[in-house]
């Protein structure tokens, strides 16, 4: 029996987009990083704290979009998503045969992976934003354990080992499917990616040479600092343990501080059309570097918090109005715990793809505004008349 399906068993950080990226390199693939829905979130978090209920709601959902995605053509289907370990990966044996499921499991050196983590703040069970994507040390399905108070590496750490931990419990519970280990420095190897294709029934294009070893998702947007200085634990009390009205009032003044005095960065972004032209690169980058000094002036706690998201996300509000993350997480008020809410488990409505197709155009007219205003400028330039 053909493998039909691959999937990866990897702990985020550790190179699905860049493993994604390869696959697509196939004359009888289909590849995808996060296919919706994603099967992340409260579904997900619920699967892992003992109530299957919600994600198995999603499954039959998730099999018609795995079916769409094969086409006619009956495609091979392949998707790195690192939800397929944290849930849904141990009920998809459910419905389609071990032997047409290839597994890859992608291994990434664990202090690497935990340090690459923990440099976007994404701390396991910290936030709204990581309880939707990562495990949480809370759970009770876990092969590991891990306290809930250990320091933000620790806890990034403890993520990338609980997963590696699944990996060989989950080979144990489904022997029939095929999987292929390799480690994420491998896979710049050309030999050893003409042997994963191989393992799969993955015929390669002559492209895919050209993408082996092109690095993608680097997130550069957060500085690269030491994890010493990652841990260093605030003075401060933390914005999250405000009352909900003096947070909000904390966050807004947060916002202003940051549009009044890093104006010239925030206006120097760039479209990141890997979200849809959105600013969110910058506005990261410019809240990142201002972090440290915003608990120095406001006397608050930061790093890690639910606040950061959130005040990254008004910020981009403000300077871009339409901009199409807003359309994917809008600001829900009534939700006092995480005012911005993203569900990637249900189908995307006529409104927001409305509010996408604004944004689209707003970025297009901007664009061309900015170029006129430099020829313009260029010509005044030329045909100013010296004096003197």
């Amino acid at each position: 029996m053909r493998i039909k399906y691959v999937f990866c068993i990897n702990p985020g950080r550790a190179g699905s987009n860049y493993l994604t990226a390869l696959l697509k390199h196939s004359m009888n693939a289909v590849s995808e990083h996060e296919a919706m829905p994603i099967m992340n979130g409260r579904p997900m978090w619920a699967f892992n704290q003992g109530d299957e209920r919600p994600l198995r709601a999603l499954m039959p959902r998730k099999l018609a979009q795995i079916q769409q995605a094969r086409g006619r053509k009956r495609h091979i289907y392949c998707e790195t998503n690192h939800q397929f370990i944290n849930g849904f990966g141990y009920l998809l044996p459910e419905f389609l045969a071990q032997e047409e499921i290839g597994v890859v499991v992608l291994r990434r050196d664990v202090t690497a992976a935990a340090y690459s983590r923990l440099r976007i703040h994404d701390v396991p069970g910290r936030t709204t934003w990581t309880r939707d994507w990562l495990l949480d040390p809370a759970g009770t399905r876990h092969q590991t354990s891990v306290a809930a108070a250990a320091s933000p590496y620790t806890l990034c750490e403890w993520h990338v080992r609980e997963v590696y931990a699944r990996a060989e419990a989950y080979r144990a519970q489904f022997p029939h499917i095929t999987y292929f280990d390799v480690d994420l420095d491998r896979l710049n190897d050309r030999e050893t990616v003409l042997r994963l294709f191989e393992t799969f029934g993955i015929r390669p294009k002559p492209s895919l040479f050209a993408a082996i070893g092109q690095r993608v998702n680097e997130r550069n947007e957060w500085p690269k600092i030491s994890v010493a200085a990652l841990e260093q634990v605030a003075v401060y009390p933390s914005i999250d343990a405000l009352a909900p009205a003096d947070k909000a009032n904390m966050i807004n003044a947060i916002v202003a501080w940051l549009l009044e005095h890093r104006a010239a960065e925030l206006a120097a972004w760039t479209p990141n059309w890997a979200y849809m032209g959105s600013c969110i690169d910058q506005v990261t980058q410019v809240f990142a570097e201002a972090e440290r000094e915003l608990e120095r002036v406001f006397q608050i706690g930061l790093f890690y918090s639910e606040a950061e998201f959130q005040i990254m996300m008004k910020v981009v509000g403000q300077i871009r109005p339409h901009d199409a993350m807003l359309a994917l997480v809008p600001e829900n008020t009534d939700y006092a715990f995480e005012p911005f809410v993203l569900d990637l488990n249900q189908e995307i409505d006529g409104e927001v793809y409305r509010r996408i197709g604004i944004s689209f155009l707003t970025l297009l007219l901007d664009r061309a505004r900015m170029r006129i205003g430099k020829k313009i400028a260029s010509r005044d330039t030329i045909n100013r008349v010296p004096t003197g």
